[in-house]
């Protein structure tokens, strides 16, 4: 059964043209594929606001009038497969994608900005091409856990520059915020982040780094921190506050590198007495 555009969306009339508001057939299991249109009343479809939570569509095509994807756009449409994005999309909108079962995407030239988590908890996404250099909001990536570490760096470091710094205030509201730890912690990603000196801005932050990889548990972090330098600056005493959490956390593996640092940067000269 074929619908006519006005029985498959809501528009709302914009300045430039129209926005298409909401999708009107979304428990409907026999459309799995939509072609957002490029013209409403004679005037361009220059937005999309709404097509969340949409089921059943796996594949979505987004026409070169379309200039912004707006907020949540496509929030959890489960089955969306593939969007084909064209030239002349401009914004794509936080959350925009956000728990869908997107497994690539193309992202056009045009692009100038992406909003945060706009393709967050995308368990499926695999590859994301860029063809332009847009600016990023946090936690663009996050979650996608078949992603590369490029992909995932640079969505933490805001820049398809993976040698720009990592921005602590961005990865201590992550932590807080979301389910899981930041991808920063991932050890793919935590090492490519470490090789290209991300880290440089952390000196003031080192225990915040340790401590989550202590709570979080996450020995095989440790010794990438040390080859890249990251450990260099912890102090005696700081190391001394490091091991008596990681051993009240009973961290054993942890509590044991961190001993043998002390022990190989400064010599263990008395201190705290940890059982393993």
């Amino acid at each position: 059964m074929s619908y006519s555009i006005d029985e498959l969306f809501w528009f709302e009339k914009t300045e430039g043209g129209y926005s298409i508001d909401k999708y009107l057939k979304t428990n409907d299991p026999t459309i799995t594929e939509i072609e957002i249109p490029a013209e409403y009343n004679g005037e361009p479809v220059t937005e999309i606001a709404g097509i969340s939570h949409s089921k059943y569509i796996k594949r979505v095509f987004v026409p070169p009038s379309v200039r912004s994807i707006g907020p949540g756009a496509f929030w959890k449409c489960k089955s969306l497969e593939t969007a084909e994005l064209s030239e002349g999309l401009e914004v794509i909108g936080a959350s925009a994608f956000e728990e869908t079962n997107l497994k690539s995407i193309v992202l056009p030239k045009s692009l100038k900005r992406i909003g945060s988590d706009a393709f967050l908890f995308c368990t499926e996404l695999e590859r994301v091409e860029f063809n332009s250099s847009p600016t990023f909001e946090p936690n663009v990536f996050g979650g996608c856990p078949k992603l590369p570490p490029e992909t995932a760096a640079i969505g933490l470091v805001r820049s398809t520059d993976i040698t720009t710094p990592l921005l602590y205030t961005d990865i201590l509201e992550l932590t807080d915020f979301s389910p899981g730890l930041p991808d920063c912690f991932r050890p793919d990603v935590f090492e490519l982040l470490a090789k290209n000196d991300c880290f440089r801005n952390w000196n003031r932050h080192l225990r915040y780094l340790f401590d989550i990889m202590i709570e979080e548990n996450k020995p095989e972090l440790l010794p990438i921190a040390e080859q890249y330098g990251l450990s260099d600056n912890l102090t005696p005493a700081l190391l001394d506050s490091l091991i008596s959490l990681a051993a009240e956390n009973q961290k054993t593996e942890i509590t044991a590198y961190l001993l043998d640092l002390k022990n190989r940067k400064f010599g263990f000269n008395g201190g705290d007495n940890f059982e393993l």
